[in-house]
């Protein structure tokens, strides 16, 4: 049997278990046919992945699948979410004709922008009760972010280049946020997006725990199955172990997307009625997070929870005794094997990779130069820069900085309308915060909160890749969601004191 046969084998078999663990707890807080369909659509869609031995054959049937799930799915953005994570995010260009080289270049994220965010947006543009643009501070942040990328690359670039980069600044910024923020209308919704995105995430932190203990990535042989010319995953190690990536593909990507479902499940621990489930998967999630062996969301992680205990969340005054117990006890036992690894990649603590960290100093360093000659609007040519091309005498630049990957083509301008965002979110979802009328909802927003800030931390250690900038830009939309959900749960008394505030996102 071939290799990549094997694979889908042991990925149908792992998330199987995941769904079967989670079907009653869904069912419970969320509609089971809805939770139904979407299971099969993954299992589909997997499938025909590894079968379809042609991208084109995956897309096309993959549409038509997506297109009749999205007309019966109540929750669009659950949906999105749900099925985001299916297989890593393989490129592949539309070819052009009539003088147009290539029209754009789609991976899966993009398919489920065409066939579920596009003509949700346009449906949730007519709902009655729309939230207007303009309506909220951040999405003037947003849309100003949008702008600013959609006016450079007309100035840099040919009039065609310029409208499939609009295209791809619409669809990958503005349409994950602006279905989110729209299409989450009540607290059945919200719930239900995080659920989603909680066992989507954890099916693949089940795949990761696998690939950590076996050494073998599951999805390594998906681009030669699918008929791409495009380089293997790469298995990369660290302190002798195989770091995880599953369909993320860096496992840095995917110690993000488990980062932020780790937070989530506490934000919905309370409403979750089966202990069992409940902290199965919390161990699953910080299983698979630990196999990615990424420093990164291990640090944002740790940010996430001080975020929230200082939130005043009960699970964590419940747990913080536990954790503090873990983590003295792996400092006291780091000689151990296995301990050791593990500690010897802790930032600050232990000593595995001290390459990166050089490699790290050296990009930021010359990095500044660069984006000092450009200081307010980038370059389009700043890998030009003598100063960026001498960040690594190979030429193998790998920019892990999302602010320094936005200050070479955007500039400051962009840094600040980027940092804007997220500072005005947090704002938003801060004065939304009602501790005393609802546990549920201030729960979710302290985690919101905490996500915000802990992905402010983790973006300073890796560009934008894989899932990371879908789910962030989905994050920052939920927020201006919860305001809306907050604010009509309100008692009324509560509500004519706020009421001053207006919408002042």
């Amino acid at each position: 049997m071939p290799e990549y046969l094997k694979a889908l084998v042991v990925i149908l078999i792992l998330a199987g278990m995941v769904f079967w663990l989670a079907k009653a707890s869904v069912c419970e807080l969320t509609s089971c046919a809805d939770f139904r369909r979407r299971r099969n659509a993954w299992f589909f869609l997997t499938a025909l992945a590894f079968l379809a031995h042609s991208f084109w054959i995956y897309l096309s049937v993959g549409a038509a699948v997506l297109l009749f799930l999205a007309g019966r799915d109540r929750n669009k953005a659950g949906l999105f979410l749900f099925l985001l994570f299916i297989i890593p995010p393989l490129s592949a260009e539309i070819p052009g004709l009539a003088g147009i080289n290539k029209f754009i270049a789609i991976d899966h994220i993009r398919l489920l922008e065409i066939c579920i965010l596009i003509p949700a947006w346009l449906a949730l543009r007519r709902g009655a009760d729309r939230l207007p643009l303009f309506a909220s501070k951040v999405d003037v942040f947003v849309l100003g972010l949008v702008a600013i990328k959609i006016i450079l690359n007309f100035s840099r670039t040919s009039f065609t280049d310029a409208l499939r980069e609009s295209f791809y600044a619409f669809a990958d910024i503005f349409l994950p946020y602006f279905v989110v923020s729209r299409g989450l209308r009540d607290r059945q919704l919200l719930r239900d997006a995080l659920l989603s995105l909680v066992i989507a995430a954890a099916v693949l932190a089940a795949i990761a725990v696998f690939e950590y203990l076996k050494g073998w990535l599951l999805y390594a042989d998906l681009m030669r199955a699918l008929g791409l010319v495009w380089q293997v995953v790469p298995y990369v190690g660290r302190a002798g172990h195989l770091r995880a990536s599953a369909s993320a593909t860096q496992p840095i990507a995917l110690g993000y997307v488990l980062m932020t479902a780790f937070g989530f499940l506490l934000a919905l621990w309370p409403v979750v009625g089966r202990p069992a489930v409940r902290r199965t998967g919390l161990a699953l999630l910080t299983a698979g997070l630990a196999a990615t062996l990424s420093r990164g969301p291990w640090l944002g992680l740790a940010v996430f929870l001080v975020i929230f205990r200082l939130a005043g969340s009960r699970v964590l005054r419940v747990y913080s005794i536990p954790i503090m117990l873990a983590l003295a006890g792996m400092l006291v036992f780091q000689q151990a094997p296995g301990v050791r690894d593990v500690v010897g990649a802790i930032p600050f603590i232990g000593k595995t990779d001290m390459s990166t960290v050089d490699y790290r100093q050296r990009l930021f360093t010359n990095s500044m130069q660069v984006i000092g000659r450009h200081p307010w609007f980038g370059s389009a040519d700043y890998f030009l820069d003598p100063a960026y091309q001498d960040i690594n005498p190979e030429h193998n630049i790998d920019v892990v900085n999302t602010y320094i990957q936005i200050g070479f083509t955007s500039g400051l301008v962009g840094v600040c309308l980027f940092l804007s965002i997220f500072l005005s979110a947090v704002i938003a979802v801060q004065r939304a915060l009602n501790r005393r009328a609802d546990a549920e909802l201030d729960n979710i927003g302290r985690a919101l909160i905490a996500s915000y800030i802990a992905t402010l931390v983790v973006l300073g250690t890796v560009s934008s890749i894989s899932f990371i900038p879908t789910l962030y830009w989905s994050l920052i939309g939920m927020g201006v969601a919860y305001v809306r959900i907050a604010r009509s749960a309100q008692p009324a008394i509560t509500h004519t004191v706020r009421s001053r505030h207006a919408l002042a996102l």
